[in-house]
């Protein structure tokens, strides 16, 4: 990982973050089964929050049916053939339009909102 691929920069608790986005790799990790889905992501990017060997994997989108910026809990399960995800409070979302890589500006400044509401501080591009 190189800075030009860092979205953010963080502190966590003391521990210096990284928000980029997800490999291949990471998202290969998580591959299985999603149920029914209960709405679809518009403008999807998955998003790796690192915080030292460990990292989360979200979704930053449009929400359609709430039709709202939107960052997922992390995600437990990409189905990529169906399209579609299942995060850690049990949603499962279909993902319509992927997003481009440098994030549309809306969703880049909730991805900010989101990591400072988390507690993360020192949150800068």
């Amino acid at each position: 990982m190189i800075d030009a691929d860092i979205l953010f920069k963080a502190i966590y608790r003391g521990k210096p973050v990284s928000v980029t986005h997800a490999s291949d790799v990471e998202i290969e990790s998580v591959v299985g089964t999603v149920g029914p889905p209960q709405d679809m992501l518009e403008l999807w990017s998955f998003i790796a929050i690192r915080i030292g060997s460990a990292v989360d994997i979200h979704a930053l989108a449009c929400r359609v049916r709430l039709r709202n910026t939107w960052i997922t809990s992390s995600i437990v399960a990409v189905d990529l053939t169906a399209r579609a995800i299942r995060t850690w409070s049990g949603q499962n979302y279909l993902l319509g339009t992927r997003d481009e890589p440098e994030l549309d500006p809306e969703l880049r400044a909730h991805l900010a909102y989101a990591l400072r509401t988390w507690g993360f501080t020192d949150v800068v591009p």
